[in-house]
């Protein structure tokens, strides 16, 4: 937020206005820039209604002003007010705490993307992507795989706070794994990007070195990346033939790479039997 805000609004009230299409202008001109887009069907919905009498009805849910005098929602009804060049009653409310916009405005709910674009999160779709597969891996034992995005509920309050206290380290890993021949190989990239930055949680150096290797190829055959990748590779062909990849194998066979890497152990390959074998669980131990 901008330092340079002074605080207009001591307290916060609310009373009830008539907006016209210019007032709507006006009120449109101070909006927090971080607003959701615009959903052009919901304007003209909107502007329906209002141009014919009696249909539009005022509600307890208002505009809503910050103690910046910023707006901070009823995004689409003022453009509907200016759409449909009429006047309309609702009420205002002036001086709310500008840390509340996240739970403002649920007619249409806001995803996880777009909170964290409001609160001006960096690479907020890939953090909010990634966070997902965080909290996938929290939960993975020997005997619980991944489920990779299909968990129901996400709190993204929790999300955000996240996001915001691991700014530096997810922007690197996010940036890095941008990269177009970084995207190339780290497919699918969402549960890529959850597990480098799991990795770089515990050795930020060799998760660098580890997935850099994975991409620019490990020097020799054996090496653990080098038959990591050749596992990738086939899941490529694979899935070109129609099969339906597991996204637990890609965490298992990463796991089970970076295990033998920081052991500096040779393999002859990488490969997980849900079958046969127990999800693996990381190493602690650092390189020798």
């Amino acid at each position: 937020m901008s330092a340079s805000l002074k605080r207009k609004y001591k307290k916060r009230y609310t009373r009830t206005e008539e907006v016209s299409p210019d007032r709507a202008r006006a009120l449109l001109a101070t909006m927090v820039d971080n607003n959701r887009p615009i959903t052009l069907s919901r304007v003209k919905k909107y502007a329906r209604k209002m141009k014919k009498e009696g249909v539009w009805k005022s509600t307890s849910q208002g505009l809503i002003i910050d103690w910046f005098g910023r707006l901070g929602n009823g995004m689409h009804r003022l453009l509907a007010v200016i759409e449909s060049g009429v006047t309309i009653e609702v009420d205002v409310t002036y001086g709310e705490d500008p840390a509340n916009f996240v739970i403002w405005d649920k007619g249409k709910e806001r995803t996880l993307n777009d909170d964290m674009v409001i609160a001006e999160v960096v690479y907020p779709k890939e953090s909010a992507r990634l966070y997902r597969v965080y909290l996938d891996l929290q939960q993975t034992g020997p005997t619980k795989y991944i489920s990779f995005g299909h968990r129901k509920s996400v709190s993204h309050e929790d999300a955000i706070v996240w996001a915001q206290e691991h700014a530096a380290s997810l922007t690197h890993v996010i940036e890095r794994c941008r990269r177009k021949e970084w995207r190339r190989v780290l497919r699918p990239p969402a549960a890529f990007m959850g597990l480098y930055y799991w990795l770089y949680e515990r050795s930020p150096k060799e998760a660098d070195l580890f997935f850099s290797l994975l991409i620019t190829g490990a020097p020799t055959k054996g090496h653990p990346v080098y038959q990591l990748r050749e596992s990738l590779d086939q899941l490529v062909i694979d899935r070109m033939r129609g099969e339906t990849i597991p996204r637990f194998l890609y965490a298992a066979l990463v796991f089970k790479a970076w295990n033998a890497y920081m052991a500096r152990k040779e393999v002859k390959q990488i490969w997980f039997d849900p079958g046969d074998e127990k999800f693996p669980t990381l190493t602690t131990r650092s390189r020798r």
